[in-house]
């Protein structure tokens, strides 16, 4: 809104580097090597009641997974539309 874009480009780059830093974290608790996508399916599967199959440390970690996969999707749409 105050038309700095270098401004925006870093603060993008930060939060999507947190963002992509915390997947990376919820996907170390987790037995299998599944991509950000599954993952975030597999959370919203838990959430949904639907049952799913993520190990404990990860599934109570439902919410936190699918808002962050969600965030960076979001982000890096916005990227390709600048």
């Amino acid at each position: 809104m105050a038309d700095d874009k270098p401004l925006a480009k870093k603060v993008a780059a930060s939060i999507k580097k947190d963002l992509q830093e915390q997947l990376g974290y919820y996907q170390s608790l987790g037995d299998e090597n599944i991509s950000n996508e599954q993952l975030a399916l597999l959370a919203n599967s838990i959430l949904q009641g639907k049952g799913g199959e993520l190990p404990a440390r990860q599934a109570s970690f439902a919410y936190d997974i699918i808002s962050s996969w969600q965030l960076l999707q979001q982000l890096e749409g916005w990227e390709k539309s600048l």
